[in-house]
């Protein structure tokens, strides 16, 4: 997690994952200034940085991402067709509506993450302070896997650090996409940019109900209520949203970062924890910086 200091649907992992053997280590820092770097390879702090090992999807993955953007875009037209029937009721739920394109009522969190402890960044890790990604990335692949084996199965902080190459200036956000389409067996993913509120909902609405992943996300953190106005570049992440309100649209985002757990002590409060935040924020915390982005 850092400024200016650092601080996924069903899937099972593969062999070489089991084992615990690191194919990737590090990566090395691109020459150059950032401005010539592909955003995918610029960390939460705008350090460029090598691409990690990995193939190219395979056919499957590249079908669910076709069938994750035709989700998406289903979403986003039923989405607003929720918001016409409120407005045909002057603004109230119409609890007769169902959304069609989930049976959720336009509220749902992904149960693993509402039952689970979330690791803390630099939990197990030599309390760390730039591994934001990788801890983010902890979490979201330890509920899928409580999804799929009924157990928070973990390979630890490290683990993931290795294989997305994270420095001391952090995580490139294409190096998460990367090492979870090469490192789990099951599902695919991308970085994305959102491109605007109701896109942001509707990936986060698909991932997290019709895929059963949380979302890790690429946030400014001064942008979102339980930071206090502390600015800092980071990765948490996405686990659900809610619709139903008349008023206002909602994001749940799990934090892993506890400064009295990494510090000691905070002078600003903690941020660590499970917290419902507006959509509003949660946009405005990943549209703020250019190449801050969701993995989806």
């Amino acid at each position: 997690m850092q400024k200016n200091r650092t601080h996924v649907r069903i899937a099972a992992f593969t062999l070489a994952a089991l084992s615990g053997i690191a194919v990737q280590g590090p990566a090395r820092a691109v020459q150059g200034n950032a401005n010539g770097c592909p955003d995918n390879l610029r960390t939460e702090t705008g350090v460029c940085v090598a691409p990690v090992q990995g193939g190219p999807l395979t056919a499957a993955q590249q079908q669910e991402q076709t069938d994750k953007q035709a989700a998406v875009a289903q979403f986003r037209k039923h989405e607003q067709q929720h918001a016409d029937a409120q407005r045909a009721h002057g603004g109230k739920v119409d609890p007769s509506y169902v959304p069609p394109e989930d049976n959720s009522g336009g509220l749902y969190k992904v149960p693993a993450v509402v039952n689970m402890t979330i690791w803390k960044e630099g939990e197990g890790n030599g309390k760390k302070s730039y591994t934001c990604g990788p801890a983010a990335t902890r979490n979201v692949v330890g509920a899928m896997n409580m999804d799929q084996y009924g157990a928070y199965r973990d390979l630890g902080e490290a683990q993931w650090a290795s294989w997305e190459g994270t420095t001391t200036s952090g995580t490139a956000v294409g190096n998460i996409a990367s090492a979870m389409n090469t490192h789990l067996s099951y599902g695919s993913w991308k970085a994305y940019k959102a491109l605007d509120k109701d896109d942001y909902l509707s990936n986060i609405a698909v991932d997290t109900y019709q895929y059963h992943q949380p979302v890790v996300a690429n946030v400014d953190t001064e942008e979102l209520s339980f930071f206090n106005g502390k600015a800092l570049d980071h990765f948490d992440f996405d686990y659900g949203w809610d619709s139903t309100d008349s008023t206002s649209r909602y994001i749940y985002i799990g934090e892993e970062w506890d400064p009295i757990y990494t510090y000691g002590s905070s002078s600003y409060g903690n941020p660590f924890g499970k917290h419902k935040e507006s959509l509003a924020n949660a946009f405005r915390a990943e549209d703020k910086t250019s190449f801050h982005k969701l993995v989806v």
